[in-house]
């Protein structure tokens, strides 16, 4: 059987965790990856032009991972200017060559009230303005024609750099408040694997659409709780959320599953170093 080659690959954005460990694993791996943001080599910001034409002409991408986000803050979206970047960005991409991209999307787009697993084709109940600026940015790459389009809702990202994971705190401190009920429902996805599930999805240009990238594990709070005694302050016991991923189309058609435990995480007490 013959394997093609992986495609060369523009990373837009590097100063969060996902482009970090995207990072690591193009230092490990060898493969064509470069990463173009505020910052390193390849300076850019998505918003101008010259910048984009100058990167693109530089790298000759044949494959994008986009992980910008856009500028929100609590109960405001600024009316869609992240879907608009990211639309502009990727038919700038496609006229120098590029034929995928790698939307980093969230599930936050479902809401966090059913109660059962997320599908992808389930509707899109997220209210917050970074649910509203992921649905929206979705949207606007979906069907772009020369161009094959995946956006990978991921869950609940833990691990190196992940300041504001639930995860991450009861590791390494402050010790956060937790509602020790089995009502609080999450699914936890380490960043190492988010990475490996955008890798993956580059060299899958025939799937498209939306793609949970999760666990597919519920893990509640009682199960943390025990997991780390007394890394944490008691909360109410009245708090009902839930939130868990459907990971069939990941397993089945980008080949993927999560490596790494969350429990295991938690009981380990320590943040691997990166």
């Amino acid at each position: 059987m013959t394997v093609s080659p992986f495609p060369r690959t523009l990373v837009v954005g590097r100063r969060g965790p996902i482009g970090e460990a995207l990072s690591r694993i193009a230092i490990r791996t060898f493969l064509p990856i470069e990463f173009a943001g505020r910052s390193g080599p390849l300076r850019m910001d998505v918003r101008s032009p010259e910048d984009v034409e100058a990167v693109l002409l530089r790298s000759s991408p044949e494959a994008i991972i986009y992980l910008v986000r856009g500028d929100t803050t609590a109960g405001r979206d600024f009316g869609g200017e992240a879907a608009r970047d990211l639309r502009t960005f990727a038919l700038a991409a496609r006229a120098h060559g590029a034929r995928r991209v790698v939307f980093a999307s969230s599930a936050a787009v479902y809401g966090d009230h059913s109660p059962t697993p997320h599908r992808e084709s389930d509707p899109l109940e997220g209210t917050s303005s970074y649910a509203i600026e992921k649905i929206r940015a979705e949207r606007a790459i979906d069907r772009i024609e020369g161009l094959s389009t995946v956006s990978l809702r991921v869950f609940n990202v833990f691990g190196p750099r992940c300041d504001k994971s639930l995860l991450n705190a009861l590791v390494s401190g402050p010790p956060p408040v937790l509602s020790v009920t089995p009502n609080f429902v999450r699914d936890y996805v380490h960043v190492d694997d988010v990475a490996r599930a955008m890798v993956r999805a580059v060299g899958r240009a025939t799937v498209r659409g939306a793609v949970n990238i999760g666990s597919g594990r519920a893990v509640d709070n009682t199960e943390l709780a025990a997991a780390r005694p007394g890394s944490f302050v008691w909360g109410s016991e009245a708090v009902r959320s839930f939130s868990l991923a459907d990971v069939t189309r990941a397993r089945t058609e980008l080949g993927w599953w999560p490596e790494i435990d969350p429990i295991d995480f938690v009981a380990a007490g320590t943040l691997p170093a990166e």
